[in-house]
């Protein structure tokens, strides 16, 4: 499918309101305009890192849709949480990675459902790449993190140790409505805004002994929410 031809779907769709989404499985259609190529591993090219930047070193096929639009089908990917972006495999073997934030993403593979989103931190209006955990009027979003550390030398009765990646703890998020997702560092202060939508919140939690700090209990919370 050629540039002009994709871009003629796309604002077909932009005009007419059409919430069909229209599915190919034509990998350059994402190559043409959406991906630039990548280099090195994660911009890190040194082979003697400990650990992986990407959730999953494989990949997994999967689909991506577009501006809730277009579906396209039976793509490689892979999450790549060092540089918070989706990478994926061109017909030639090249890796690629999709990089417009401009443009509304969801992957979908494995058992994951990602999105490309505008969020809050801290007060802070930012662009990621979010899991989906929980759908509905009351979404729960998952971001991983990962960092680069770099090698220390040995000090003392500490030992050496190389560059590598390093998982830290995931975060979570949450949007009510149409609101952007908002990190939320303690669950208990996440319990006022739910209130609002149940307000037999604390019960709940109380009556089926809901643990509300760990990622299964949230799920919980927010599907009661959405009932």
């Amino acid at each position: 499918m050629t540039k002009i031809t994709f871009l003629a779907i796309l604002i077909l769709y932009a005009l007419t309101g059409i919430s069909q989404i229209y599915i190919i499985s034509d990998l350059s259609s994402l190559s043409d305009q959406y991906t630039v190529i990548k280099s090195g591993r994660s911009g890190l090219v040194a082979p003697d890192i400990d650990g992986t930047p990407y959730m999953m070193d494989e990949f997994s096929e999967g689909e991506v849709i577009i501006n809730d639009s277009i579906c396209i089908e039976k793509v490689p990917l892979r999450y790549n949480i060092y540089n918070d972006k989706i990478e994926y495999k061109n017909e030639e073997g090249q890796i690629l990675e999709i990089g417009n934030e401009s443009t509304s993403y969801q992957f979908d593979f494995d058992d994951f459902s990602f999105h490309n989103l505008k969020y809050v931190l801290d007060g802070n209006t930012q662009t990621g790449i979010l899991e989906l955990l929980v759908d509905g009027n009351v979404k729960l979003y998952k971001q991983y993190r990962l960092e680069f550390a770099p090698a220390q030398k040995a000090i003392g009765f500490q030992e050496a140790t190389p560059d590598r990646f390093v998982r830290k703890e995931d975060q979570y998020l949450i949007s009510i409505g149409q609101e952007l997702p908002y990190v939320f560092s303690n669950a208990k202060k996440l319990l006022p805004e739910l209130q609002k939508v149940r307000p037999d919140i604390n019960s709940v939690i109380k009556k089926q002994k809901i643990r509300i700090r760990s990622e299964k209990g949230l799920c919980t919370l927010i599907k009661y929410c959405n009932e």
